[in-house]
């Protein structure tokens, strides 16, 4: 399993595909809210990396309540224009 080091590492190195991989695969394997973190995370990455159905369905998973975040965090932009 990926480390956290290695896909936040991915991400800064805007290896969006493999970021995505590595959180979403940690998130299998982490407890209920460190996994809805991770799943996010690979959200975003899939977001940044032009696949939102993706990004969506991980977003739909991570189940994160975070009302107002989702609006504003720049690594879903893309997103924003979508009504799902």
């Amino acid at each position: 399993m990926a480390t956290a080091e290695a896909a936040n590492a991915a991400y800064d190195a805007k290896q969006y595909a493999t970021c995505a991989s590595m959180f979403e695969a940690r998130g299998e394997a982490l407890t209920e809210q460190a996994r809805e973190v991770a799943l996010y995370s690979a959200a975003c990455c899939h977001a940044l990396d032009g696949k939102p159905d993706h990004a969506f369905a991980l977003l739909d998973r991570a189940a994160l309540r975070a009302p107002g975040g989702l609006e504003s965090d720049p690594d879903l932009a893309s997103l924003h224009a979508d009504a799902r």
